[in-house]
């Protein structure tokens, strides 16, 4: 994410979920996706890697993610962006 948003913390039980127990700036590392946003010119972004533990590896496959760990994450995103909305 952007460095402004990095002072915001993750919704409450979420720093225990895939995605954000880690947080780093985009100043540090991006990638994806995120990459080509920051590379046309927007100034805030956020975003979530490595949804479930198998991305991008030999044994990623449809059995590697766990729907209801996707869920959660799924919306502590939601609400994270939400609360950066409301600010």
């Amino acid at each position: 994410m952007t460095p402004d948003l990095l002072p915001s913390s993750p919704p409450r039980g979420a720093a225990s979920l895939v995605g954000f127990e880690a947080l780093w700036s985009s100043d540090d590392m991006a990638a994806g996706e995120q990459t080509e946003i920051l590379a046309a010119g927007y100034k805030t972004v956020a975003g979530v890697f490595d949804i479930h533990r198998y991305h991008h590896v030999v044994l990623h496959t449809a059995q590697c993610v766990i729907a209801s760990e996707f869920a959660a994450t799924a919306a502590a995103f939601q609400s994270f962006v939400a609360g950066i909305v409301a600010a």
